[in-house]
């Protein structure tokens, strides 16, 4: 048996240690169940390149490290707290894709993930990481990388990613961090280039970005640089213009890439309706006891 695909079926407990003396077992899917995964004995499962454990109940990735021929480790939506444990990444220098998305991590981006070459895909997004943004030069094949929903500092550095083909489509989801200057125009080296940096500290674009015009599925190519955050004194409702909706006014407005004006979005509008039902309550109530 070399593979284990059993995702969502409302599986409970802790999976016993003995999947792991399968001696072909390549791929272990047991994503979606309310179990708590150990990785006790895992480095038996010599052959395990893929394993998918998103959306259990799982809350420590401890152990993971003797599972050196992993290619793929996905463990979204689950409920790991603390810092990366950069002792198990560093062992995994296969990992092709690695997702630990919608946890509470914190603290900085380990050091281990420099070492991690062979990376294509990096989801660490909605976490509390912090400190600056890596460069991840010496990843010559990643293309996608999530990092958006933390609490990520600095500049984006003029070296981003820059061992990738230019030829290559590239995602990046940098928004909702705190990342503060202008976007480099080294980025636009690359022709094709999907890049979200809405609710950030942004001050500037190089303006050599906004020549892209195939970028942001040819919003760039229709609304310049808007097309990849709305300037200071506006905004929209995805930072920037599409084809949806365009960048409106909003003098409250002070970085590129304003998601909301202020106050004036739908928690206002919510505590206004509040405010009238309670006016209406009070009228009411005045009423009968006059």
């Amino acid at each position: 048996m070399d593979s284990i695909l059993l995702g969502s079926n409302n599986i409970a407990g802790t999976p016993p240690k003995e999947l792991f003396q399968l001696e072909h077992l390549k791929w272990l899917w047991l994503y979606s169940n309310p179990i708590n995964f150990s990785f006790e004995e895992i480095e038996r499962a010599t052959k395990l390149t893929s394993l998918l454990l998103d959306s259990t109940s799982t809350q420590s990735i401890v152990g993971v490290g003797k599972a050196i021929s992993l290619t793929e480790f996905d463990m979204r939506f689950n409920n790991i707290e603390g810092m990366l444990p950069d002792d198990e990444l560093r062992n995994l220098v296969d990992l092709v894709s690695l997702s630990l998305s919608d946890n509470n991590l914190s603290g900085p981006l380990p050091p281990s993930l420099n070492e991690l070459t062979q990376l294509k895909k990096l989801r660490l997004g909605n976490n509390q990481f912090q400190g600056t943004l890596p460069d991840f030069s010496g990843h010559p094949d990643l293309i996608s990388i999530d990092l958006s929903g933390n609490k990520l500092t600095g500049t984006i550095p003029a070296t981003l990613l820059k061992d990738v083909a230019t030829s290559d489509d590239i995602f990046l989801d940098l928004s909702s961090n705190r990342l503060t200057g202008t976007i480099p125009g080294e980025l636009a080296r690359f022709d094709l280039m999907t890049l979200y940096l809405r609710e950030n500290h942004i001050s500037g674009i190089h303006p050599s970005i906004c020549t892209k015009g195939d970028s942001m599925n040819g919003d760039v190519g229709d609304f310049d640089c808007e097309g990849l955050l709305c300037k200071p004194g506006s905004y929209s409702e995805f930072g920037r213009a599409t084809k949806a909706q365009e960048c409106k006014p909003c003098k409250l407005a002070s970085y590129y890439g304003s998601s909301n004006c202020g106050e004036s979005s739908s928690s206002t509008r919510t505590q206004l309706g509040i405010s009238v039902i309670l006016c209406s309550f009070a009228f009411v109530i005045g009423s009968l006891l006059m």
